[in-house]
């Protein structure tokens, strides 16, 4: 059977593993959750950084786009183009019918399929609205959508996005930190609460060795030490009073077996010697039924002192109320005087009143 400190050690080590593992599970949802902000607030300023340079270009004059070929319709100029290239990771320009106008090196990159729905997805987009995500086939992109408020403007809107695997890449890296570290916390937990709760039950150690000792029956004089205040020492007062009463009850035991051997041993020698007194060839008759009438009453006076002895062991319990009264001590006197003269007959000598 497992010990109080055993229980104890498992149930806090429990204790520990649960509140680490809840405490694992909100750091790394809060982690996604401050690295989605994050990507967030980067996806914002590259569409604003985007939206700015398209801006400036038209403030200053400049034209926004050229036509290259009759099949494939206007894009931006280069010098445009030039200032686009590397401010964002996916940046998509769009004309009010939702053609690209351009499209940035990693946009480039995607599949015809993925670069539809990025560009479908940059098309449905709220307008200075919160970043969303986009679901494409190699992966998923949070993107932000900005419009250009320039009047009689060749550009309609302005969108940049984000790869998430970067934001997952942190809460997947804490994670994996927190899967390796908690054992071990939990590991050091255990240990450290199985030594403090050694400590803690060294005393309780020392009270059942102490109990141990006492429990003999020869030490009940020796108490507990109650110097603490604590729960500690309450058990140590209630066991001395449990073995103080055990004193007491083995004490009375003691006393009543001493007086029971005591106040037999008179009777018993007597009804000895008029047993064998009734018993000797050499007595008459009258003299035998004098020695078997004070054997049926010394009889009788044993079963009396029994009754007495099992008076005195009841008072000595509590359980008897004693009623007193005065007696005459004339037919006392007598009784222990007949008593005498009957012992005396054997060893020779004569008693007299």
């Amino acid at each position: 059977m497992a010990t109080v400190r055993a229980r104890l050690t498992t149930a806090y080590a429990l204790a520990l593993a649960a509140t680490l593992i809840a405490f694992s599970l909100v750091l790394v949802v809060a982690r996604r959750a401050s690295a989605y902000r994050e990507l967030a607030g980067r996806v914002e300023d590259q569409a604003g950084a985007a939206l700015r340079v398209v801006t400036n270009a038209e403030e200053e004059g400049m034209p926004l786009t050229v036509r290259t070929d009759s099949t494939t319709g206007p894009v931006v100029t280069p010098q445009l183009y030039k200032k686009l290239e590397g401010i964002g990771d996916y940046v998509l320009i769009l004309d009010a019918s939702g053609r690209a106008l351009y499209a940035s090196f990693l946009a480039r990159q995607l599949s015809l399929d993925d670069l539809a729905r990025l560009q479908q997805a940059a098309l449905q987009a709220r307008l200075d609205g919160p970043a969303q995500f986009v679901q494409l086939d190699s992966m998923r992109l949070l993107l932000a959508a900005r419009p250009d408020t320039v009047a009689q403007s060749q550009v309609a809107r302005v969108a940049s996005a984000v790869d998430t695997r970067s934001a997952d890449a942190a809460p997947s890296a804490l994670a994996m930190s927190m899967l390796g570290l908690v054992p071990l916390f939990i590991l050091v937990g255990a240990f450290g609460a199985y030594f403090i709760s050694g400590l803690a039950f060294k005393p309780v150690e020392l009270i059942i060795n102490e109990v141990e000792a006492i429990s003999d029956g020869r030490s009940l004089h020796r108490r507990l030490p109650t110097e603490a205040g604590d729960e500690l020492g309450r058990l140590s007062a209630t066991l001395n009073a449990m073995i103080a009463r055990l004193e007491t009850s083995f004490g009375a035991l003691r006393r009543f077996t001493a007086d029971a051997s005591h106040e037999l041993k008179t009777p018993l020698t007597v009804l000895r010697a008029d047993v064998e007194r009734a018993m000797n060839p050499r007595s008459s008759h009258t003299e035998q039924l004098v020695a078997l009438e004070e054997a049926l009453q010394e009889t009788a006076r044993m079963a009396d002192l029994v009754d007495s002895l099992l008076t005195l062991a009841r008072a000595d319990e509590g359980r008897f109320e004693l009623a007193t009264e005065p007696i005459h001590l004339e037919p006392l006197v007598r009784e222990v005087y007949e008593t005498a003269v009957i012992l005396g007959e054997d060893a020779g000598l004569a008693v007299s009143l």
